[in-house]
């Protein structure tokens, strides 16, 4: 009792706000870890409709500007004139990329530029290596950040649990879930996601969806 009363109110706050902040960390870490079993095993369902994945991107960048704008960083967004019509979930594409922006953002040098790029592009019309030389049109999806990369023997270890790249396991880092439950809203989607290195410098996060509909 005699410690309490010789502890400030601010030391108490902070105390309170770092207990507060465990929590939610803890709490994340088992909602992902609920999200990532149930992906797993095919039971989370993918409620797909037609979305416009040029207006979900430029929703999770409203979101996370104030974010950005902390650091200083510039995101660059698809044409709000463009279309790019998918059939997808659009709260799970969501997810997919507010984990991939926030990701280039914490990553991301102080003043940089984060380009977040929509494309036509084609992918395989199945998994099966037979199927590799059949393709269907599909949306390619990139969020380029400039920070300092992914060792090229790392480049798909990253989407595996509880797996960080080395050059960024630092503070700023997660619990190393996100990119796996990335990866299985995508493949849910029968669509891919990779990542490689720009030659320009910094990692490049590429997801392939099919189109709603062909060109």
């Amino acid at each position: 009792q005699s410690k309490a009363k010789s502890t400030s109110p601010d030391k108490l706050e902070s105390y309170f706000d770092k207990v507060h902040a465990a929590g939610n960390r803890l709490l994340t870490m088992v909602n992902n870890m609920l999200d990532l079993s149930k992906l797993e095993a095919g039971k989370m369902v993918i409620n797909a409709t037609p979305r416009d994945l040029g207006e979900l991107v430029r929703e999770v960048a409203q979101e996370l500007e104030p974010l950005a704008e902390q650091r200083g960083l510039v995101l660059e967004l698809p044409s709000a004139k463009a279309g790019y019509p998918a059939s997808v979930d659009g709260p799970r594409l969501i997810q997919v990329i507010r984990n991939l922006l926030s990701n280039a953002i914490k990553f991301s040098p102080v003043q940089g530029t984060i380009v977040v790029a929509i494309a036509a592009s084609h992918m395989p019309r199945g998994r099966r290596s037979s199927d590799r030389d059949t393709v269907m049109p599909a949306w390619r999806i990139e969020v380029a950040d400039r920070g300092v990369g992914i060792p090229d023997d790392e480049l798909e270890a990253i989407f595996d649990k509880f797996v960080q790249s080395s050059k960024t396991r630092t503070g700023a880092g997660g619990t190393g879930l996100g990119l796996a439950i990335c990866r299985e809203i995508v493949e849910a989607h029968r669509g891919s996601i990779r990542a490689y290195n720009s030659p320009l410098g910094g990692a490049v996060l590429e997801v392939l969806l099919p189109r709603a509909q062909e060109e």
